[in-house]
């Protein structure tokens, strides 16, 4: 009993004390965001992890046992040391996270981690953290061997250069782990597979041997690659994030942010034409294609709130809100200011090598057909659909062109819109730019159209921002 109030204290009963209530200042007790501190606990806990890092351990060490003495064997311990890491690193550890957010919607976890303070930004990223974590700490743990194996025989020269290595290699497996977490929102584990296993041979595999191979020469700048894939990453987890966030959620524009910051530099070196810049046209051209098709297929349907973010800045969130905005109105115009961009550069440092223009004909003439044909078929079904029927046109044209001798059937085959290898046997690919100019005059027409419902949506957000209308 409380002697000054003459009640029984709230936290005793009789005489034993009841626990006091747990603080509620903080939702989580741990230091690190919760998603990522529960997807690291599983990763400890895992025995194939577990296994994978002692046997990754155990083959270092027999390498190095039997190099120490021998320089041909270190040579050899050298390449057999890249291989397992880029085994572990760039094939084993993304391949985790392969089922990470369809465990979740099939485990029905989704919806309550919506009902917290996580967003599904958050939620996405900090599954791809967990395992990024894990991979850095994994290379960390193979540095001493390259130190002690550099310093023993007394050539420390090349250490920068394996550092740099490995710099590089935990970039492409954060990049290879980010695809994966992003298309592990699929429902179907076979088309997961089948996207991401062909992923992570030719990028894991391929990609993570040429790293390799280019330590310590003077080709080992693969800077423009990484950043490239990067940005793919990027956009790759906010598609994920997109698919199951509430509509109050804007994950569209942090996507076209990151697009566009990465599509400028890469810009300078097409524009510039060093030496690679063919070739990064041709992936950033092939980017592009499923960036600007998902942006110009989005849907409309979002609140009020969502636009209120850009009409509180006064007139540049308003002029922001026409490209960066959700919706296929801002997603036309946006993709339009994207290639334009990618196609000035790429005439003006001459890097077109057949291809690169390619995708921009390819792309924006999917599009435009997409929006002639009803709403049901704008989907990545029918954007696939209308692709492979692009392809398959042009291979029976080149065919035909082959079987008849003609060079007339070559050259028009070279203005149809298709997988830009295709078109390269016929010529460079400007010979697509008419075709290319006269969509996206269409897409811009189609835009225009729908301009007035952006407009009245960004009124109605300054008026009412807390409103539930829809543009």
């Amino acid at each position: 009993m409380d002697s000054n109030l003459g009640v029984e204290h709230p936290l005793r009963r009789g005489n034993a004390r009841l626990p006091a209530p747990a603080s509620t200042g903080r939702w989580f007790p741990d230091f690190l965001p919760p998603v990522m501190v529960k997807e690291l606990r599983q990763s400890l806990r895992d025995r194939g992890n577990t296994t994978v890092f002692v046997v990754m351990h155990l083959a270092l060490i027999t390498g190095a046992f039997f190099a120490v003495d021998d320089y041909y064997a270190a040579s050899a311990w050298v390449r057999w040391m890249t291989s397992v890491l880029v085994i572990v690193l760039c094939l084993l550890l993304p391949a985790r996270n392969l089922s990470a957010l369809a465990e979740e919607r099939t485990q029905g976890t989704l919806e309550p981690l919506m009902l917290t303070k996580l967003s599904a930004q958050r939620v996405v990223w900090e599954k791809w953290a967990a395992v990024a974590l894990v991979s850095a700490l994994t290379l960390l743990s193979a540095v001493p061997y390259v130190l002690v194996f550099a310093f023993s025989r007394g050539s420390s020269a090349s250490v920068w250069s394996d550092l740099l290595f490995f710099f590089q290699l935990w970039i492409l497996s954060a990049i290879l782990t980010g695809l994966v977490t992003g298309l592990s929102w699929i429902s179907s584990w076979l088309v997961r597979g089948a996207i991401a296993l062909p992923l992570l041979g030719f990028l894991g595999w391929g990609f993570g041997r040429e790293l390799a191979g280019s330590v310590g020469t003077e080709t080992g700048n693969h800077g423009g690659l990484l950043w490239l894939g990067s940005a793919v990453m990027v956009y790759t987890l906010g598609l994920a994030a997109s698919s199951f966030s509430p509509a109050a959620q804007n994950c569209i524009t942090p996507m076209r942010l990151a697009a566009s910051a990465a599509l400028l530099p890469l810009a300078l070196v097409m524009s510039a034409g060093t030496p690679g810049a063919a070739a990064l046209a041709q992936l950033t051209g092939m980017a592009l294609l499923g960036v600007t098709l998902h942006a110009m297929l989005e849907s409309g349907g979002r609140p009020a709130t969502v636009y209120a973010a850009f009409t509180r800045r006064g007139f540049v969130g308003r002029a922001a809100a026409w490209l960066l905005a959700p919706g296929p109105v801002s997603g036309i115009f946006w993709s339009l200011l994207l290639w334009g961009v990618f196609a000035l550069c790429v005439r003006a440092g001459s890097v077109d090598d057949g291809g690169a223009l390619g995708w921009m004909s390819l792309t924006l003439a999917t599009a435009a057909i997409l929006y002639l044909c009803p709403a049901r078929f704008r989907n990545p079904g029918g954007v696939i659909s209308v692709i492979v029927v692009f392809a398959v046109l042009a291979a029976a044209v080149r065919l035909l062109a082959l079987l008849l001798e003609s060079p007339a059937l070559d050259q028009a085959a070279a203005w149809l819109p298709n997988f830009p290898f295709l078109a390269a046997a016929a010529g460079p690919s400007v010979a697509g730019l008419p075709v290319s100019a006269v969509c996206a005059a269409w897409l811009f027409l189609t835009a225009l159209r729908g301009a007035p419902a952006l407009l009245t949506a960004l009124r109605a957000s300054a008026e009412s921002p807390v409103s539930s209308s829809t543009p």
